[in-house]
């Protein structure tokens, strides 16, 4: 976590990462599950 975010955040905490992009091709949304490690679990 950089900048202001990383200011308001603290260790232990969860927190929700999205991303975007723009373009002219329909994209899929892919939603997943990770564990307190950070791991892979499962796709939602």
């Amino acid at each position: 976590m950089n900048g202001a975010a990383a200011r308001l955040i603290k260790t232990g905490e969860e927190v929700i990462i999205m991303g975007f992009e723009l373009t002219d091709k329909l994209i899929t949304p892919k939603n997943i599950l990770v564990d307190k490690n950070n791991k892979f679990v499962k796709y939602l």
